[in-house]
C-alpha cells in the first residue's frame, strides 16, 4: 500500500500542476478520437484539462505521466482510480472536474 501511495501522490502531482490554472469555460463535449479504438481514462482524462486550459504541458506528456503512474499502481487499485477519474469526466462543468480530481487525491 506504500508503494501505491506514493504513486498516487504522482498523480496527484500531475492532476494538481494541472489545475493551477482556474478554468473560464465549459466544454461542448467529449474528447473523442478518429481512431477505431475508444481513447483510454489517461487520455480522456488529459485532453479534458486541456480543453479546460488547466495543462501545463501537452496532452501527450499528461498521458504518459498517467500511463506511467497508472502501471505502477496493483491492478485493484489502478481500476480503482480509473473508475474515480471516469466519473470525474462525468462533470459537464471544467470546474466540476478539478474539484472531483482534487477530491480524489486528497
Amino acid at each position: 500500500m506504500r508503494h501505491a501511495s506514493r504513486s498516487i501522490t504522482l498523480i496527484v502531482f500531475l492532476l494538481a500542476a494541472a489545475c493551477v490554472v482556474t478554468p473560464t469555460h465549459m466544454p461542448d463535449g467529449g474528447a473523442g478520437g478518429s481512431g477505431t479504438k475508444p481513447p483510454t481514462v489517461s487520455e480522456e482524462t488529459c485532453e479534458r484539462l486541456d480543453t479546460c486550459n488547466t495543462l501545463p504541458g501537452s496532452v501527450e506528456e499528461c498521458i504518459q505521466g498517467t500511463n506511467t503512474d497508472l502501471n505502477s499502481l496493483p491492478q485493484n487499485q489502478r481500476a480503482e482510480v480509473e473508475l474515480a477519474l471516469k466519473q470525474c469526466l462525468a462533470h459537464p462543468s471544467c470546474d466540476g472536474l478539478v474539484e472531483c480530481l482534487a477530491s480524489i487525491f486528497q
